[in-house]
């Protein structure tokens, strides 16, 4: 019993430690892909990562309020990183919404963003989004460096703060342009969950 029980720790060690090694080159081979943009073009992500000091992907939905609300942040984000080599996507996961809908949206919130249409959601799963407004920054070689809220106006019980005390993606971007380690690599997200 005691050599099963070393051969199967042994076992789960291995394969704890190739998911750690290997986990790089598999979020680069799961980014080869191309993506359609709201212009009709066709980027290949894997290649578009590697040109940027970070790549933020920030998923969001035409009818959710707090995605909304985060436009004018976003913006601002967009403005003050992107002379820094950051670049900023906005992600619509799925087919419940329309590309006219989509389109309306960035217009009306005048987002000048680089927008994918990810109707399969492919993009969705490999970045773990789940929820909208939900960032996700990616190094240029692939390494997942935040993900999450935008910052804590939202609280868990779905209440609005008067005061925003933590801006996790501003944050996390500073440190970034800084060659600094994000601090907070995680924070859950609260929003619309993408369909």
């Amino acid at each position: 019993m005691k050599i099963v029980t070393h051969i199967a720790l042994f076992l789960f060690r291995s394969f704890i430690l190739s998911a750690f090694f290997l986990s790089k080159s598999n979020a680069q081979n799961n980014l080869e892909f191309s993506v359609k943009t709201s212009d009709n073009h066709s980027i290949d992500l894997s290649k578009a990562i590697t040109q940027n000091k970070a790549t933020v992907f920030v998923f969001l939905m035409p009818d959710c309020p707090l995605c909304e609300y985060y436009t004018a942040s976003l913006k601002k984000l967009q403005k003050q990183y992107a002379p820094k080599k950051i670049y900023f996507y906005v992600v619509f996961a799925g087919t419940l919404f329309s590309k006219k809908e989509i389109d309306l949206f960035l217009t009306q919130n005048k987002m000048n963003f680089t927008t994918i249409y990810d109707n399969e959601k492919r993009l969705a799963r490999i970045l773990g989004a789940t929820v909208t407004p939900q960032a996700v920054i990616i190094s240029s070689n692939f390494k997942r460096l935040y993900t999450g809220k935008i910052d804590n106006w939202m609280t868990a019980d779905r209440q609005h703060r008067t005061t925003v005390t933590d801006f996790y993606l501003s944050d996390a971007l500073r440190n970034i342009v800084a060659n600094k380690s994000v601090a907070i690599t995680y924070t859950e997200p609260i929003g619309c969950f993408i369909p």
